[in-house]
């Protein structure tokens, strides 16, 4: 095809609108279709588009903001850096899988931007809301199955549900991600990134409590304390603005209705005991319900409770040998998330500019040269902690993008908080959102973030500018 073709056909809008939605659509499943593997490398159908879609930047770049052109510039250098520091460090799998992420963050980062700058603003919104609003109903959609059905994809979780007792996280959903709380991490994110750049979905606010209680179900069962409060504190939130917003329309009839109900419910609470489940009181009770003796006798096996044949005392002492096993436990996450906090300050203490390099957190653990003991986890828990003991001064220059982004955010408050309040807010919940999971470098929702938020920095300024 001759260069003039080439142009051609990615500055027609056709062209880019097929590629960018269909890039789109199969941006959810990621490697999970139709992957074709050549040994160290898989090709898979996102993949093949995101390349398709990279010219675009080449064809834009001149017509950029400065911070745009600065993130791409940035994002290329932090690529190169790593890709270099590996074949000086030697190549594993740990520092091949860092430095994939950061190439893939740099493609994603320039399809975003240029496409953005290719097709405009209003089209450019519009495809994106479409692709992250089924990417949200697929999730919720999937999350239901797997949570009525206690059927999942596949992988290492399932495969040590085998050997476990039956338990809420058998129907936590999982999607293709092999973990809840990447499964939990991903709708969060894009229920936020929603309620930022998508008018319509922040403004309706049942569909927008609808989501969160969904959410809130799914983090229950996964047990994700995170996820908890996010989905939480969101719906208080959205349920608070309702409030404000209907406070005035409801009428003295319907107040009086629903206060009347509401009193008579309260009076039903305190007539009645109120059965408090293991979840919030006194769990330890239920510990040995489920024990059971096997004798055989004349070839017959019998089954008998071990609460039956024990008497309270005896309970009480296998109940406290069964806690003191539990919370003596050197693998207990909060005692192993301190830890590897830990671990990552000393690598950070260090090599405080350039950082230990590409995967060496988990090289670090896995060669047992830490001062904390982490056992068989090695991830680091913490996105911070995960960027900025690795590459430095390089994490300290992402995050000073999100602190600019953040900067014209209040520097506009009065205007944007009244408009776009869920950006704050997302900005709030990140620092936890990036305690979620074991990394979040990898993430393609990681890679979504910041070109997202930059973007919609840019064009905020210049309508703040007309303004």
């Amino acid at each position: 095809m001759r260069p003039n073709k080439i142009i051609d056909y990615y500055t027609s809008e056709l062209s880019l609108r097929f590629l960018f939605l269909a890039w789109l659509v199969t941006l959810p499943f990621g490697a999970s279709i139709l992957p074709l593997s050549l040994g160290s490398f898989t090709i898979y159908p996102n993949l093949l588009f995101s390349l398709l879609l990279l010219p675009t930047v080449l064809l834009t770049f001149s017509n950029m903001s400065r911070s745009l052109k600065y993130l791409l510039v940035f994002l290329l250098i932090w690529f190169l850096v790593a890709a270099i520091r590996s074949f000086q460090i030697g190549w594993n799998i740990d520092n091949k899988f860092d430095v994939r992420s950061l190439i893939m963050q740099f493609i994603y980062a320039a399809i975003l931007i240029g496409t953005f700058y290719q097709v405009g603003k209003e089209k450019f919104l519009s495809y994106l809301i479409l692709g992250l609003r089924t990417f949200l109903v697929l999730l919720l959609a999937v999350g239901f199955i797997e949570l009525m059905t206690g059927n999942h994809l596949s992988g290492t979780t399932t495969a040590k549900y085998e050997n476990l007792p039956v338990g809420n996280y058998f129907y936590a959903p999982l999607f293709r991600y092999d973990n809840p709380n990447d499964f939990l991490c991903h709708v969060l994110v894009i229920f936020l990134l929603l309620s930022t750049l998508d008018k319509k979905f922040a403004s309706n606010l049942y569909r927008q409590a609808f989501v969160l209680l969904t959410i809130l179900l799914f983090a229950f069962y996964a047990d994700s304390k995170i996820g908890i409060y996010i989905a939480g504190l969101s719906l208080v939130y959205v349920l608070s603005r309702w409030l404000v917003l209907n406070f005035n329309k409801v009428t003295k009839l319907q107040s009086t209705y629903f206060i009347l109900t509401f009193s008579l419910f309260l009076v039903m609470l305190l007539q009645n005991d109120v059965y408090i489940g293991p979840k919030y009181r006194h769990s330890e009770k239920y510990r040995i319900n489920d024990l059971q003796v096997i004798e055989k006798e004349n070839g017959r096996y019998k089954l008998y409770n071990v609460k039956d044949s024990l008497s309270e005392l005896e309970q009480k002492r296998l109940i406290y040998q069964i806690d003191s096993a539990i919370m003596k436990d050197p693998d207990a996450s909060v005692s192993l998330r301190k830890n590897l906090l830990l671990n990552g300050l000393e690598f950070i203490k260090s090599n405080p500019v350039l950082g230990i390099g590409p995967g060496e957190f988990r090289q670090k653990h896995e060669r047992k040269e830490t001062l904390y003991t982490t056992h068989t986890l090695h991830s680091p828990h913490n996105f911070i902690i995960e960027i900025v003991s690795q590459y430095g001064i390089l994490a300290w220059c992402y995050f000073g993008f999100l602190a600019y982004i953040l900067f014209n955010y209040v520097k506009n408050i009065k205007t944007n908080f009244t408009q776009e309040p869920w950006l704050l807010l997302f900005f709030l919940f990140l620092p936890f959102i990036w305690m979620m999971t074991s990394s979040y470098l990898y993430f393609e929702i990681h890679w979504l973030f910041l070109p997202l938020m930059l973007i919609f920095n840019s064009y905020t300024l210049v309508k703040h500018d007309a303004e």
